[in-house]
């Protein structure tokens, strides 16, 4: 009978119980039973994957900063709105532009995803109301300040790629 029991070891790296007949660790993949070369190319394999997650999170620090600063800048013209006596509906819109935005800055610490994904939808949707309305009031689209907003799209678009592989990596790490 004793023939018939396999013998057990727990796994290095996550102390799952691994089969002496399996090579790798049926939980986290690491090769328990392995040669020195497989444990060295997936140790080597799960820094670059811990390097990736850290330039990921600083890339949502970014986006928060971003967040941030369309806070701020919603603010400026708030207050330039509300100084100079002008058009009510824009006090009410810079007014939730602040809250928003700053909402999502706070937010995108804690869920990063769904909140820089909710601030690239909402900014490209002000950006092209604001461009479509300039075009049709006959005014000039000012070149700089598109361009300024599409360097702050990309940066939303950077987060939003960064925000999805943040998740795949701790789900692929907490193994």
């Amino acid at each position: 009978m004793s023939d018939l029991t396999l013998i057990h070891s727990k796994c290095a790296l996550c102390r799952n119980s691994v089969p002496s007949s399996e090579v790798f660790c049926s939980n986290c993949g690491y090769p328990q039973h392995g040669t020195v070369g497989q444990k060295e190319i997936f140790k080597k394999e799960r820094a670059q994957k811990r390097k990736t997650l850290e330039t990921s999170k600083n890339r949502i620090y970014r986006v928060t900063g971003v967040l941030g600063f369309v806070a701020v800048f919603a603010t400026i013209g708030f207050l330039i709105v509300l100084f100079t006596n002008q058009y009510l509906p824009y006090l009410m819109v810079g007014g939730v532009a602040i809250i928003i935005y700053g909402g999502l800055a706070y937010w995108s610490l804690q869920k990063p995803f769904p909140a820089v994904l909710t601030g690239l939808i909402l900014y490209s949707t002000f950006f092209l109301y604001d461009l479509v309305h300039t075009i049709n009031q006959g005014q000039e689209v000012s070149i700089t300040s598109v361009v300024f907003r599409l360097v702050i799209l990309y940066f939303f678009i950077s987060g939003v790629f960064a925000a999805k592989k943040i998740v795949q990596l701790e789900k692929e790490l907490s193994k």
